[in-house]
């Protein structure tokens, strides 16, 4: 992943809501990401394609992963890159 620019204190308080607004859609469309494979993984499973539904449960789990981070982070946790054994209902 390509490292982002260095940002001030004074530009990202200065855009706090749409930043905040954006962090949350992010949030929404990583959970339905996540829905939406795990649905096509069950679908794939009943059709018998293994090789694609492993591969729509590794975008769910990859999905899951990145919104439980999200969530930490727009919650204020101290520690958001640290991921429960399980990580709650988005």
């Amino acid at each position: 992943m390509p490292s982002l620019p260095d940002y001030s204190t004074d530009a990202l308080e200065k855009n706090r809501d749409r930043l905040e607004d954006t962090l949350y859609f992010a949030l929404n469309k990583l959970q339905e990401n996540a829905a939406i494979a795990g649905s096509l993984a069950a679908r794939t499973h009943k059709g018998g394609q293994e090789m694609a539904a492993a591969r729509f449960e590794e975008r769910e789990r990859e999905s899951r992963q990145h919104a439980e981070t999200l969530r930490r982070v727009l919650l204020g946790s101290p520690h958001p890159e640290e991921q429960t054994s399980a990580p709650s209902d988005l």
